[in-house]
């Protein structure tokens, strides 16, 4: 008699959600060790305004505006040298980027539709 009422209420009580749970956590703690093991890189860019204030950014193949390899920008400023073209200011700045912030369920769900194809 008790293990027939005891199979009923293990039928009716809600699922335990650790299957989501610790994949969950785990994606967490990865990022968090992300976080605390950053290190701040310097990049570079080339960015150049005309005498008719148009503004030209260098963009590699893949359309990244920065790089991390400061020879390759030289190099690049350099075969630049051999047109006619004037600097007329270098511009150095420290910026931060933040990292984005973390999802809600909505941004996950309208995410993993539009990657995945899910269906809400």
């Amino acid at each position: 008699m008790i293990s027939l009422l005891l199979k009923e209420y293990i039928k009716f009580r809600p699922k335990n959600s650790i299957h989501v749970q610790t994949p969950t956590v785990a994606m967490i703690a990865n990022r968090e060790d992300e976080i605390k093991n950053f290190k701040a890189q310097t990049y570079y860019g080339i960015e150049a305004q005309t005498t008719n204030q148009l503004k030209l950014t260098w963009q590699d193949a893949n359309g990244n505006s920065r790089s991390f390899n400061k020879e390759k920008i030289d190099g690049i400023v350099k075969g630049l040298d051999k047109h006619n073209a004037t600097v007329v200011e270098i511009d150095k700045k420290q910026k931060k980027s933040f990292s984005p912030g973390l999802y809600d369920l909505t941004e996950l769900q309208r995410d993993a539709n539009k990657k995945f194809g899910y269906s809400a």
